[in-house]
């Protein structure tokens, strides 16, 4: 997937290969019997609020109130744009056809 990397607002094209992987990981501590935090770490830019939300909704079926979730961005600026974070880093229109990647990439991030 060629995607626009967040933080090279020089570049107005997508990526144009991988150097080295990048991560998503989660850890979900039983703190009691009826209590668990979860922490999700993440290589992007930063997070958004409104990915936050959706996560602690997707969560709270399971009992886990929004306050036991922590999902933290790694900063970078070599991971792909993510929908609703520093979407005007560029100081000009993302191309549609660019705009539609940044947004399957935000879903399948969220989805995983």
């Amino acid at each position: 997937m060629c995607i626009r990397l967040n933080g090279f607002c020089g570049r107005t094209e997508g990526s144009t290969g991988v150097r080295q992987q990048i991560w998503a990981k989660a850890l979900a501590v039983e703190t009691s019997e009826f209590d668990t935090v979860i922490v999700i770490t993440v290589d992007t830019l930063g997070i958004p609020d409104e990915l936050t939300e959706r996560l602690a909704k997707k969560l709270s079926v399971l009992a886990i109130d929004c306050s036991r979730l922590a999902i933290c961005g790694s900063h970078t600026h070599s991971g792909p744009m993510m929908e609703c974070c520093a979407n005007t880093l560029f100081g000009q229109s993302i191309a549609d056809e660019q705009w539609q990647t940044i947004l399957k990439y935000t879903a399948e991030l969220e989805s995983k």
